[in-house]
């Protein structure tokens, strides 16, 4: 099965986001990685060859070596990011990234369980995890930018409607085990969605349904990804 990288959904427009200041606060590192006993563990002793993997073995060192520069990236962003907000901005951008990383956790381990007891598990539990680290470093770098992309459609209900119809499509296909663990994911990303859309309206002072909708349209395309990679 080919992994295939599960896009950011960008919409087309965006708005200039008022409240960054210029002025560079002291970064207090904070770790964005899983503990390392949540990450799969390789069995290869020595450095894996990524340029040409030829083993599951080594592409399942190569992809955690792969999440783990995505990781330090995003890191990288986050930090100087957050050095140049005070105040709300601040809080609500680190209330953010600590929701977003539950929901990570939890869809990743959704997606290796799709695969547990294969030897392949570990790469798609650090694909998954690469790919979803990616989207967030390019959500961030947006902010910094001043920018925040626009809904491809403003309508929340008919975005959050789409959403709802290929959540329950794929829980149709899942067994009881990997329907509560989807239920999971989903709460967890509800949780980040909202407090996502409280740090940018913080920023950007415009209604939170403008960030709500884009949000439920980029889940709606890593759902839609999902199903078309899976099932």
């Amino acid at each position: 099965m080919v992994l295939r990288k599960v896009l950011l959904a960008v919409g087309i427009g965006a708005v200039t986001i008022a409240g960054l200041e210029a002025s560079s606060l002291e970064a207090i590192s904070e770790e964005f990685a899983p503990t390392p006993n949540s990450l799969p563990k390789s069995s290869i002793a020595q450095q894996p060859n990524c340029k040409n993997p030829q083993t599951q073995p080594e592409m399942n060192a190569c992809s955690r070596l792969d999440y783990q520069q995505a990781d330090k990236k995003l890191q990288q962003v986050y930090d100087r990011l957050r050095s140049k907000l005070t105040g709300t901005s601040r809080q609500q951008l680190i209330s953010g990234q600590t929701a977003w990383i539950v929901f990570r956790d939890s869809n990743c381990e959704f997606q290796k369980s799709l695969f547990e007891g294969g030897s392949i598990a570990p790469t798609m539990f650090n694909g998954c995890l690469s790919d979803i680290t990616q989207q967030r470093t390019s959500e961030l770098e947006m902010y910094l930018q001043s920018k925040i992309p626009a809904p491809i459609s403003p309508s929340l209900q008919g975005s959050d409607r789409n959403l709802n119809q290929i959540y329950k499509q794929i829980m149709s296909k899942l067994a009881p085990q990997s329907q509560n663990k989807l239920k999971l994911v989903q709460r967890n990303w509800i949780a980040f969605r909202d407090a996502n859309c409280k740090f940018e309206v913080s920023l950007a002072r415009t209604n939170s349904n403008f960030c709500r909708a884009r949000m439920s349209e980029q889940r709606t395309k890593s759902l839609t990804d999902l199903n078309n990679r899976f099932f």
